[in-house]
């Protein structure tokens, strides 16, 4: 949103209007001192007193001509003319003062009334038309630049006449005067030039019966209640204004009893009142410059009542003057919130109309200040103190109306200043709420706060409905009753329906949270229905607002509980609310809201600021400096934060100076020497390529091309196990750098260490890393700092990790989870990781296990399978949680893994292309305390939810185009973690518009749950009919023995002459085809998905990962070997 005063026109509208309030003060000035020295003591305080009346008549007697003027013409021009016309009068007062004419002057005194009476509705229209939602920060400018061109303007004026007189005659005084001042108006009409003009909002004919149709204006005024209270508030300030002027006109000659000097004590007394206003009017300005709110006229108000009374018991002096200030400032905030609630609110037809009869209410009302003050002073007898004690009466009760007429308002006003030292609250496409009408506002639940985030975001006020049984809670029951709130339950689900139903048909904002409840995953739950009848009902449209940033905050369950948590930070958190397009309310269905929430969630996460990898990892291992982060059993050793953070560094010194190429190789083992190789490479600012010695050598090859490598980091236990393996020409052994590194690298390695710098990346990419090679060469993605922090993020927000968790991980450092989540996410999430050199061995892995006393293993299905024969139960005595992924999770490798060894195993789901984790099965949440619903984490057979900030979409197999809505087809993503695409530009069309196309087929169930048919290369089509290789798969997977390590089956397809293609059954036992045909049968699946041939192997190909090798059992299939 731009600021006021870069909108066009801002800076010609308030130059213009404070010329002209100058303008009529200064020569009000100019003209009461040209009668002090013309005319008798009593013959000029009777002229003084008629050009009070004169400036204020105009006001009265032309409302209805200036509101017709306002309407019936475009702001632009009507003020446009008042400003020639302004001109015009100062000639006319220039031809009186020249022929020595009172009479003249007097009568261009009462044109400039005339003036600025026609130019105020117009005035203040045309701030609406230039501000746009930005009219309530325009509307205290205005007040601002209005009172200070006064008080200048009255200190301008009787400087120039008294100036001027010294030296001529008082005529030719006040003709020199009028000469400058005249200047001015062309100054200003040169400025306003530039301000733009639209069209005019109510033209209607002229009507001689319009200029005494002062009781239609009234009747006009009151029509809308609010816009009603708001003109009596406003004339309620000018009323006690005048009276004010007065008392303090009457304090200045009671401190100066012989008359001189009263004058002037009064003028800094009314200099210092209105600059006070004009702070006031600044802080207003700022606090309506997103919306307007009047519950700042309650605060200012009671801060009037208040001061007034003070006041009254000040005495004459510095204090007195201090005091005063303060009154203005909190006049400003009464008086700006209610101008800015008569410019927003009036309609745009009868905006100028309603304008000119508060204007004329306001002069009516100042007008009968005169009138009390004189009953006061004279009738009453009372002193300056009492009239301030009756003022401040008056303004008690004035405080005690506005706050009951606008609680909602003066409760959304304090619920803004507490959660703004709480929270930066970033509002994204507010204005796609409509202006005016019903609307629904459908929004996800993290925290107790969302309704207060979202009044601060949204500029109309919102009806929020609430769980009926809040309603019983005495304090909470009363603020929800206060707001509005709507009750609702699974028994009063009609009612809420209906009552919400009505208000949206009245044209409010009604906000409800389909979840029902507050997440204690992090994750979107299931969106339940009610919203879809509520928008039928009503017919109005649907605006999907998203909430990002507030989960973690102690508002949240994040920790598993709701109550009693330290905060994470002292900082306040910023927090991101988006709104979407309106939906109609035929279109705003579960599935495509769902579809949004993750969508805006994505777009969210996008815009938070993840930093640099280099520097996220050594600020974290910075702290806890001597808390064990690598414990290598295997291998004999752990690494500190501490003693990790300065190695690492150390090497990065060296390799810094070393090392040309932006990237390089690193072919280890998981354990100390693998972590300090990466964070070392990655500390000089260096992108780590962890290569896979298990490929073959053209695939290893095809990965040291694609990356541009010359230097491999690696271990001579490595190079001799892999002699054969293609090298890089420059080999360097960890061992060996980390004994060369000299005093001075290990001085650089302390001295970084403690200052935290990193050498950035000459790129925005971090890691360079390779897919499996599952279908072909393996083919390079290149993931950058926002990608994998933002991985990161992610992991963290779902809350799987609880305090004091150590990771087991074996999996190699070139797998992407092995390296992300084994290794970084530790470090980053103030966790231990427990390392193996290999997943395939399970002796040393349980080793690991058992000395390094890990909760939570990493793993595969796979290797699941081996541990269960080959580990002892006692071993993974520690563990509560497995997770897995690469591969489907059958339900008899989670059952046998959780009776042996007593902990849950969560299948979850992710892609190198990913960063990898794109979703994950939880554990289920804690209920918490008052929570009455059990919330699921996870769901077998699933993947788990999508983490939060991420988004799916469902495309079409056959034309890969999205279907809005849909529930099920080929898995698209997009989200911080998604790369941009492969390193050599192979496949783009995968990448599209920030959507990555998996290849993968799923579907979702309305609680979130992804579940994975498998990939759209694993799937058949067979006389038209999508035939899923891995549905059959797990239907024959119970009839073939199980083995100890391996898969012992694996479904394919094979070109078929007249079919397209057929089923083709690998499998590590016999079978016979009756036995097939009969268990998939059995199934429910039909003969056509029954394998025409069944290829019997030792083994399953399996790649280096666990993962199928599918291109080798393709050329098994194909050839009946493989090559």
């Amino acid at each position: 949103m731009k600021s006021l005063f870069q909108k066009p026109g801002m800076s010609g509208l308030l130059t213009a209007q404070a010329q002209v309030a100058f303008n009529d003060n200064a020569i009000k000035l100019v003209l009461i001192g040209l009668v002090q020295m013309l005319l008798p003591q009593d013959g000029a305080a009777r002229v003084v007193s008629a050009l009070a009346l004169l400036l204020v008549a105009p006001f009265v007697i032309f409302a209805p001509l200036s509101g017709w003027l306002a309407d019936s013409f475009p702001n632009r021009k009507v003020m446009s003319a008042c400003l020639w016309f302004q001109l015009a009068v100062m000639g006319f007062l220039l031809v009186g003062t020249s022929f020595n004419s009172l009479v003249i002057a007097l009568g261009a005194f009462f044109l400039l009334g005339l003036q600025s009476a026609l130019m105020g509705p117009a005035r203040r229209g045309l701030a609406k038309e230039v501000a746009g939602d930005q009219v309530g920060e325009a509307v205290g400018w205005m007040e601002m630049t209005c009172v200070a061109a006064i008080l200048v303007g009255s200190v301008a004026g009787g400087q120039l006449i008294d100036g001027f007189a010294s030296h001529v005659t008082p005529w030719i005084s006040a003709t020199i005067s009028t000469v400058i001042l005249a200047a001015g108006c062309l100054l200003a009409l040169w400025i306003f030039r530039k301000v733009p003009s639209r069209k005019a909002a109510n033209p209607t004919p002229f009507r001689w019966k319009l200029l005494w149709s002062h009781g239609n204006l009234f009747k006009l005024l009151r029509r809308d209640r609010g816009i009603w209270q708001a003109a009596l508030g406003d004339a309620v300030f000018y009323l006690a204004g005048g009276m004010l002027m007065l008392s303090l006109s009457q304090v200045g000659r009671e401190l100066n009893p012989d008359g001189h000097g009263a004058a002037r004590a009064t003028g800094i007394m009314l200099a210092v009142l209105g600059l006070g206003i004009a702070v006031g009017s600044i802080a207003a300005a700022r606090a309506n410059r997103h919306s307007v709110n009047v519950g700042l006229a309650p605060v200012g108000a009671l801060g009037l009542a208040i001061m007034l009374g003070v006041l009254a018991f000040t005495p004459a002096g510095l204090a007195f003057h201090v005091v005063l200030g303060v009154l203005g400032v909190f006049g400003g905030l009464f008086l700006v919130p209610l101008g800015a609630y008569l410019v927003d609110r009036s309609p745009d037809a009868d905006r100028g109309s309603i304008l000119a009869a508060s204007s004329m209410l306001s002069s009516i009302a100042g007008v009968v200040a005169v009138g009390v003050y004189s009953l006061t002073s004279g009738w009453l007898g009372l002193r300056p103190s009492s009239q301030f004690l009756v003022i401040g009466g008056g303004f008690l009760l004035v405080s005690f109306l506005c706050l009951h007429l606008a609680r909602r308002d003066f409760l959304r006003l304090m619920t803004l200043l507490i959660s703004r030292g709480h929270y930066r609250v970033i509002a994204r496409h507010a204005d796609r709420i409509p202006a005016k009408g019903g609307v629904l506002l459908v929004c996800n639940h993290v925290s107790y706060v969302d309704t207060l985030i979202l009044s601060i975001s949204c500029k109309r006020p919102i009806r929020f409905m609430a769980y009926d049984a809040f309603f019983k809670t005495p304090l909470l029951g009363s603020i929800l009753r206060l707001f509005g709130a709507v009750p609702i339950s699974a028994t009063k689900a009609k009612d809420a329906i209906r009552t919400a139903s009505e208000h949206l048909t009245a044209g409010e904002v009604v906000c409800i949270f389909p979840e029902g409840q507050l997440t204690r995953t992090g994750c979107l739950m299931e969106l339940k229905s009610g919203f879809e009848l509520i928008a039928r009902r009503a017919k109005t449209p649907v605006v999907v607002a998203h909430l990002d940033g507030l989960w973690g905050s102690i508002y949240t369950f994040a920790g598993g509980k709701y109550f009693f948590k330290r905060p994470e930070s002292l900082r306040r958190r910023t927090v991101r609310v988006a709104f979407s397009q309106p939906l109609a309310a035929e279109e705003a269905t579960t599935e495509r809201v769902r579809e949004i929430l993750l969508e805006q969630g994505a777009e969210s996460f996008l815009l938070r600021d993840q930093g640099v990898l280099g520097q996220r990892l050594a600020k974290s291992l910075r702290r806890n400096f001597w808390q064990d982060v690598v414990i290598d059993p295997v291998g004999g050793k752990t690494m500190e934060r501490g003693t990790l953070l300065v190695a690492a560094q150390a090497l990065a010194s060296s390799w810094k100076r070393s090392i040309r190429e932006d990237r390089v190789g690193i072919l280890l083992p998981p354990g100390v020497g693998g972590a300090l190789a990466n964070l070392g490479v990655i500390f000089a600012g260096k992108v780590p390529v962890n290569l896979n010695p298990t490929l073959s050598s053209a695939a290893l090859s095809s990965c040291i091309e694609q990356a541009g490598l010359t230097t491999t980091i690696t271990a001579h236990p490595v190079q001799q196990r892999f002699p054969k393996l293609p090298w890089t020409c420059d080999v360097r052994y960890v061992e060996d750098c980390l004994r060369g590194l000299k005093w001075t690298d290990y001085a650089r390695g302390v001295i970084r260490a403690i200052t935290g710098h990193v050498d950035r990346t000459a790129t925005e990419e971090a890691l360079l890393l390779f897919t499996s090679g599952t279908s072909g060469l393996p083919k390079g993605v290149a993931l950058t700092h926002r990608n994998v922090l933002g991985n990161m993020a992610q992991a963290v927000d779902t809350g799987f990790l609880q305090p004091g968790d150590r990771i087991l991980s074996g999996l190699p450092l070139f797998h992407s989870f092995g390296l992300t989540m084994g290794l970084l996410f530790p470090i980053l999430a103030q966790r231990s990781v427990v390392t193996a050199p290999s997943p395939l061995d399970a002796d040393k892995l349980a080793q690991a296990a058992r000395e390094g006393l890990p909760t939570v293993l990493l793993s595969t299905p796979t290797f699941l399978r081996s541990y269960i024969k080959r580990i002892p139960r006692d071993a993974f005595g520690t563990l509560r949680l497995v997770v897995t992924g690469a591969e489907k999770l059958p339900r008899e490798t989670a059952a046998a893994f959780r009776e042996r060894f007593g902990c849950e195993v969560m299948e979850g789901y992710g892609l190198t292309e990913t960063s990898p984790v794109a979703c994950l099965n939880m554990p289920a949440p804690a209920r918490g305390i008052g929570a009455d619903s059990i919330q699921i984490g996870n769901r077998f057979g699933s993947v788990g939810r999508l983490l939060p900030g991420l988004a799916a979409r469902f495309l079409d197999p056959e034309t890969e185009l999205p279907i809005p809505g849909a529930t099920e087809g080929v898995l698209a993503l997009k989200g911080i973690n998604v790369a941009d695409g492969y390193l050599t530009g192979c496949e783009g069309g995968k990448f599209r518009d920030g959507w990555f196309i998996t290849g993968d087929v799923a579907r979702v169930d309305v609680e979130g749950f992804l579940f994975i048919s498998g990939r759209l290369s694993r799937f058949s089509k067979i006389g038209g009919e999508m035939v899923s290789h891995l549905a059959i798969e797990e239907v024959l997977a119970p009839i073939i023995p199980a083995r100890a390590t391996g898969p012992t089956l694996c479904v394919l397809g094979r070109p078929h002459a007249e079919k397209g293609e057929e089923i083709v059954l690998i499998s590590t036992s016999p079978i016979e085809r009756e036995t097939i045909s009969t268990t998939l049968r059995s199934a429910g699946l039909p003969n056509l998905w029954t394998p025409r041939e069944v290829i019997v192997v030792p083994s399953i190909p399996l790649l280096g990962s666990g993962k199928l090798d599918l291109a080798s059992c393709r050329e098994l299939v194909k050839t009946g070997s493989i090559a």
